[in-house]
């Protein structure tokens, strides 16, 4: 039997189809009988050989290659800004009073709600950042000590974590704008607030307000809205004033007429007066008061104005609101984070 060899033809790239390229694997295409059979077998064994010899070389050459590059790479994690490092510090003393409170025992009412509130105020601030949270950190490397555990557990020094982060949770604010401000000035004043519950459950001293500065305040407040939410919430107050005996209302009195302040520097700032003469009352629970209810309005009006308050102005808000809740049980009934 005479074999056909096809005749030779110069090679173009386009005529190469691999797919359909039987002769890759047989060079004689015209010996299908039995002695042809063992030759090309073993060109074919001898070509895979080569073959899987050449992809196991490279990918032990790669793997080489990889590990030098790993073994070579900076672990070290890159350097906060200023702005993520009083974020961190922040996060940590939130989980500092939680655990903090947690220590005394959630079996009071005051301590139960501050571990709580420290727990929402960690998890707002983004949480505590590890490098390696699971422990397993590379040679030479170690996770940073951080300040989660107080070192004495008492309500004094609670007391001070508390006003310590509140405090800084303002100036962390003067970086940040709009919702994430708000955000900051609410958890300062919840702070405080909580701070002022713990001192009254411990027999301490409560915190003061310090110094309030209205004009402040009433700059945030630009719009005849506001100015006539503020009228409505101290109508309401009043109405829950009169219902107190006249030898109890100092502290009340006193409350109604920093609002009224506040509507006088609005009035002289030049804002539309569209005030209605006498508010409208809402329907209230059983658990509810016209007095919780002009102090959650007060509250919701001035933490959102502060998102484009200034340092001081935000400052001034937190002051001035805590300064509203006057009595422990007003305090308990805030409605700041919600």
């Amino acid at each position: 039997m005479t074999a056909h060899i096809p005749p030779a033809a110069p090679f173009e790239a386009d005529d190469f189809e691999p797919m359909n390229a039987p002769w890759l694997f047989d060079d004689d295409r015209s010996q299908t009988g039995s002695v042809a059979e063992p030759a090309r077998k073993e060109r074919k064994s001898k070509i895979l050989s080569v073959l899987s010899g050449l992809l196991i070389a490279g990918t032990f050459a790669g793997s080489l290659y990889l590990g030098i590059r790993l073994d070579n790479q900076n672990l070290d994690p890159e350097p906060a800004s200023a702005s993520e490092i009083a974020r961190q510090e922040l996060a940590v003393l939130a989980t500092r009073i939680a655990n903090h409170a947690k220590t005394i025992g959630t079996g009071t009412p005051t301590a139960a709600d501050i571990a709580a509130h420290a727990e929402t105020w960690t998890a707002r601030l983004g949480g505590v950042w590890i490098p390696w949270p699971d422990g397993n950190t590379p040679s030479g490397h170690t996770n940073p000590p951080l300040a989660t555990d107080p070192p004495k557990a008492d309500p004094s020094s609670l007391l001070s974590d508390l006003d310590n982060f509140s405090s800084a949770a303002i100036s962390d604010s003067a970086s940040r704008t709009g919702a994430e401000r708000e955000s900051l000035a609410a958890i300062a004043l919840d702070a405080k607030i909580l701070a002022a519950r713990l001192a009254t459950a411990s027999g301490l001293h409560v915190p003061a307000a310090g110094t309030l500065d209205l004009p402040a305040v009433a700059t945030t407040l630009d719009s005849s809205e506001s100015l006539d939410r503020l009228a409505q919430a101290r109508q309401w107050l009043e109405r829950d004033a009169s219902l107190i005996a006249p030898e109890a209302r100092s502290d009340v009195e006193s409350r109604i007429e920093t609002i009224t302040s506040l509507e006088d520097e609005m009035l002289q700032a030049g804002i539309a007066d569209k005030r209605a003469a006498v508010a409208q009352y809402p329907k209230l629970a059983d658990n509810e008061s016209l007095t919780m209810m002009a102090l959650d309005q007060l509250t919701d009006m001035l933490l959102e104005a502060s998102r484009a308050a200034g340092p001081e102005q935000t400052r001034a808000i937190v002051d001035y609101l805590y300064s509203l809740y006057q009595t422990d049980t007003e305090r308990a009934q805030a409605h700041i984070l919600d």
